[in-house]
């Protein structure tokens, strides 16, 4: 079972379903469509730890936007700044 917990919120538990294989395309397509979730065994385990550092600061970003309702400030402020001035200027 896993515990689900969403912006501070338990949502309760849920089982944790196996699946070995990878889903066919046609299954893919029909649960995108239907929005249901796309179950890609294994795709990220290899290389999650990667990205540790950027997952961290997003969640870091979002908890500061939930509690502000601002996205600018943060923005504009390190580490955000330098990943943005690569591509926008601002």
């Amino acid at each position: 079972m896993a515990h689900l917990k969403r912006r501070g919120f338990d949502l309760g538990h849920v089982p944790i379903g196996t699946c070995s294989d990878m889903p066919s395309s046609e299954d893919v397509k029909a649960a995108w469509l239907s929005d249901a979730a796309i179950v890609l065994p294994s795709l990220l385990i290899e290389n999650i730890k990667n990205h540790a550092e950027n997952i961290e600061k997003s969640h870091r970003l979002m908890e500061n936007v939930l509690e502000t309702g601002e996205i600018t400030p943060f923005l504009e402020q390190p580490p955000y700044q330098e990943a943005i001035q690569e591509n926008f200027f601002i």
